[in-house]
C-alpha cells in the first residue's frame, strides 16, 4: 500500500507540473539488444517520478528525455537505467562506443570456444545412446560438461540474465527473459539428470543457444553502430570547439598553427594567447577566428578576411563559394583558403547543423505503418510463447506422458522461440536504407518516402554540382606545340599564386 501511495503520488507531482519547465535530456544507451529493451526503458522512466516524457530510439541507440529539475537529476536518470543493466552516458559526453562493443566480444570468444569442446564432449555422450556406457563413462563425459557449460551460461549470457530478470521485476517479459528462462531450464535440467546418472543432459543446448545469441547481439550490434554513425558524425561535427577573438581582425598565423588540429573547440584570442572553448558555450555576437583547412563551427557572418568556402556538406554544391566581409558563413562549411574573423548569428541548437540534427533525430522517431504492426505482435510474442511452452507442457502430462517428457517439449518451445527477427527486421531495412543515403550525401527527412521511391520514373535535380563529388582532376593535355610535360609546368607557374579551384588543381597536377 505504501508503495502504491508513493507511485500514485508520483504520478500526481508530474502531471501537476508545468511541461514548459521540463529540461531536454539526451543520453546514449548501450546494451540494448531488442526492441523490447527500448520499451522496458520508456515503461520504467515513464513511471519514474519527474518525468513527464521519454522516447527510447532502439536502432540509434538514443533516449530522449524531459524532466523537472527540482524533481529527479541526470545522475538519478542514469543510475535507474544503470540498474536495469544498461549503459548510459549523457550523449554529448559518450566516447567509449567500442567498448561495448569489446565485452562483449570478449565473453563471445570465451563462450565460442567452450561450446565447441562441448559439442565435441556431448558427440561422445550421445554415443551412449547406441553403445552402452557404464556409469563412470558417463560420469567421465557429464561432468566437464557441466564444468564447461557453467561459465558459458552465467559468465557468456550474464548480461542477458541481468536484463531479463530486471523486466520480470518491472511486470514486463523480452527476449531476454525468453532466452534466461530456456537456457536456465536447459541447464538445470541437466544438471540434476546428471546427479541421477542420466544420458538425457542439455548443457549443449544451454551453451549453443547463449553463444548463438551473442554472435547475433555482436552482428547487430556493428550494424547498429555502423547506422548511427552519420547522426555521431554530424553531432560530432556540431560540438567542435571555436577560437574566440576580442579582435575583429585575423591575426598572422604560422604555418604550423593553421595545420593544428581544431576539431571540438574554439580559440580565444587574448593579446596574443588563443583561448579555446566548446561551441555550444559561444553566445550570438561572440566573434571567433577561422584559419585555412577547418570547418566553420557555427553560423556566423565575416567580419573580416576573404576565402573561399566549400559548402557541399549543407548544399550539395561542389563549387567553392567566395566570401567576403559582410556575407553568412553555416555551420559545417570548410574552409579551402583564407583566414576569417567571424561573428556567431546562431546558436548551435539553432543553426544549419542542429537543425540537421533535429531532422534525422525526428526521420529515427518516426515509424510507418509495418513498423507499427511489427512493435505490437513482438510485444505480445514473448507472453504468448509463455503460454505455450506451459501449455504444450501440461498438455503432454494430462496426457499421461512422463513428467520428464511434457518438461523437455515445453523447453524445446522456449529454446527454439525468438522474436528477434519480427522487431528488428522492419526498422531494420528502413535505417539501413537511410545509412546508405546519408553515406552518398541525401539527408532522409521523411522515412515514408523511401517506400514510395519505387513509383518513380524521373528525377529532377534543380541546380548543377549535385551529382559531382567536387574532386577536379586533370584527365589529358592537348598540345601543339611543345611537350605536355613543358606545358604542364608552365601552367602551373602561372596558377601558382591562384586560389580558384582548377588553379589549384593545375599545380597540384604540375607537382606530381
Amino acid at each position: 500500500a505504501a508503495v502504491l501511495g508513493k507511485r500514485n503520488a508520483a504520478r500526481e507531482t508530474t502531471s501537476g507540473e508545468n511541461s514548459a519547465a521540463a529540461l531536454p535530456l539526451t543520453l546514449k544507451i548501450q546494451g540494448m539488444w531488442c526492441p523490447a529493451c527500448s520499451w522496458l526503458i520508456e515503461e520504467v522512466l515513464r513511471k519514474t517520478a519527474g518525468i513527464p516524457e521519454t522516447n527510447v530510439q532502439f536502432f540509434s541507440d538514443l533516449a530522449h528525455v524531459r524532466y523537472y529539475p527540482h524533481l529527479v537529476t541526470p545522475k538519478d536518470i542514469l543510475a535507474k537505467i544503470s540498474g536495469l543493466g544498461y549503459r548510459a552516458s549523457l550523449f554529448q559526453e559518450e566516447q567509449e562506443q567500442a567498448k561495448e562493443k569489446r565485452a562483449l566480444l570478449l565473453r563471445l570468444g570465451i563462450s565460442s570456444i567452450l561450446t565447441v569442446n562441448i559439442m565435441m564432449v556431448a558427440f561422445a555422450l550421445y554415443y551412449g545412446f547406441f553403445e552402452d556406457l557404464t556409469a563412470a563413462g558417463i560420469r567421465f563425459l557429464s561432468w566437464p560438461l557441466w564444468a564447461m557449460a557453467t561459465p558459458v551460461v552465467f559468465y557468456g549470457g550474464w548480461p542477458i540474465l541481468r536484463k531479463g530478470f530486471s523486466a520480470l521485476c518491472y511486470r514486463t517479459a523480452t527476449m531476454e527473459t525468453l532466452i534466461s528462462v530456456g537456457a536456465l531450464s536447459a541447464y538445470g535440467s541437466s544438471f540434476f539428470q546428471m546427479l541421477q546418472g542420466s544420458l538425457h543432459l542439455y548443457f549443449d543446448t544451454a551453451s549453443m543457444l547463449v553463444t548463438l545469441v551473442l554472435i547475433g547481439k555482436y552482428i547487430e550490434l556493428h550494424a547498429r553502430q555502423k547506422l548511427s554513425r552519420g547522426i555521431v558524425e554530424i553531432y560530432e561535427l556540431s560540438n567542435q570547439k571555436v577560437r574566440l577573438s576580442q579582435s575583429s581582425r585575423p591575426p598572422a598565423v604560422s604555418s604550423s598553427q593553421k595545420t593544428e588540429d581544431a576539431v571540438g573547440e574554439v580559440r580565444k584570442m587574448t593579446a596574443e594567447i588563443e583561448r579555446w572553448i566548446p561551441a555550444n558555450e559561444v553566445k550570438v555576437g561572440d566573434e571567433f577566428l577561422a584559419l585555412e583547412g577547418e570547418r566553420i563551427p557555427l553560423d556566423a557572418r565575416i567580419v573580416s578576411g576573404k576565402g573561399n568556402i566549400d559548402e557541399s556538406f549543407l548544399t550539395g554544391e561542389s563549387r567553392p563559394v567566395r566570401k567576403r566581409p559582410g556575407d553568412e558563413v553555416l555551420a559545417g562549411s570548410l574552409l579551402l583558403s583564407g583566414d576569417l574573423a567571424l561573428k556567431t548569428i546562431r546558436e548551435g541548437k539553432e543553426g544549419s547543423l542542429g537543425q540537421m540534427i533535429a531532422l534525422m533525430q525526428e526521420a529515427l522517431l518516426r515509424k510507418n505503418p509495418a513498423e507499427v504492426l511489427a512493435d505490437r505482435i513482438t510485444r505480445w510474442f514473448v507472453p504468448a510463447i509463455f503460454f505455450v511452452a506451459i501449455g504444450a507442457g501440461f498438455y503432454l502430462w494430462m496426457d499421461r506422458s512422463p513428467l520428464s517428457e511434457a518438461l523437455l517439449r515445453g523447453l524445446t518451445v522456449l529454446v527454439i522461440s525468438c522474436p528477434c527477427a519480427l522487431g528488428i527486421a522492419t526498422p531494420l531495412v528502413k535505417f539501413a536504407a537511410m545509412g546508405v543515403a546519408r553515406r552518398k550525401g541525401i539527408l532522409v527527412r521523411d522515412p515514408a518516402a523511401l517506400e514510395q521511391v519505387k513509383n518513380l520514373d524521373t528525377l529532377v535535380f534543380d541546380k548543377t554540382g549535385t551529382l559531382t563529388e567536387g574532386n577536379f582532376d586533370l584527365q589529358e593535355i592537348y598540345s601543339e606545340a611543345g611537350e605536355e610535360k613543358n606545358v604542364l609546368t608552365t601552367l602551373g607557374a602561372v596558377e601558382a599564386g591562384s586560389s580558384h579551384f582548377l588553379a589549384r588543381t593545375l599545380v597540384r597536377k604540375a607537382r606530381e
